[in-house]
């Protein structure tokens, strides 16, 4: 076969990074429709990255609008995918961090003038460790 064949399948990454685009605008609509197509679309994506995280994207879309809901089920969506991977993987620290914000911030009320959760600076935050002690023990 050759080589140009196998790169000639159809692909869902630019519309993963214009989903990212949209974050980056604070455009939390468009990004969420973005990500939905990966998520509609997933015998494109089969086991590519962007498909597990599309979910995790789609619950910061969520999240940016103020839809809480809609936004934890899309993070569990995604922590249920990565509940075996590498605990020290950064991205997986930054979406369990923004999962248990987003679980404590239900159990509050609403912040003052439909603020969304979502904060500017996401891409800076400080996580809590996330290591479980217990996935390298015998038995």
């Amino acid at each position: 076969m050759p080589a140009i064949e196998y790169y000639d399948w159809p692909n869902l990454y630019p519309v993963y990074v214009l989903g990212e685009a949209y974050l980056a605008a604070r455009q939390g609509k468009e990004a969420a429709a973005e990500f939905q197509k990966i998520l509609d679309h997933r015998g494109i994506v089969l086991n590519e990255p962007s498909g597990a995280l599309a979910h995790l994207q789609l619950g910061r879309a969520y999240a940016m609008q103020g839809d809480t809901a809609k936004s934890r089920a899309a993070y569990q969506d995604f922590l249920a995918l990565w509940k075996d991977a590498d605990c020290d993987i950064s991205i997986l620290k930054e979406a369990k961090g923004e999962f248990a914000k987003l679980k404590k911030s239900a159990l509050l009320p609403s912040p003052p003038n439909n603020q969304p959760f979502w904060p500017t600076n996401h891409r800076r935050m400080k996580t809590p460790q996330c290591c479980r002690t217990d996935r390298f023990t015998d038995g």
